[in-house]
């Protein structure tokens, strides 16, 4: 076994390096993590949690964005974050 765990982290290692991906990092971390990804992926009738919070990270990275637009052009405007 672990075989093929070394021999799956090099290969994503590898992989990762040549195209990086943050939900590829997330989902690839390790052999059991990706087993329970394509598990939940195809056999729940879930969003997998990974794509949530890859989902997540880009809307409130875009929402921030577009509050710092505002503040640029000197408008009135308020950010808010969900507090967890």
């Amino acid at each position: 076994m672990k075989v093929i765990d070394a021999t799956y982290t090099i290969t994503t290692s590898v992989l990762l390096a040549a195209q990086p991906n943050p939900l590829a990092e997330k989902v690839c971390s390790s052999l059991g993590s990706t087993i329970v990804f394509m598990f939940e992926y195809i056999y729940l009738p879930i969003v997998p949690g990974a794509i949530c919070e890859d989902a997540y990270e880009k809307a409130m990275k875009a929402s921030y964005q577009e509050y710092q637009k505002y503040l640029t052009w000197k408008l009135p405007a308020v950010y808010l974050e969900r507090e967890d």
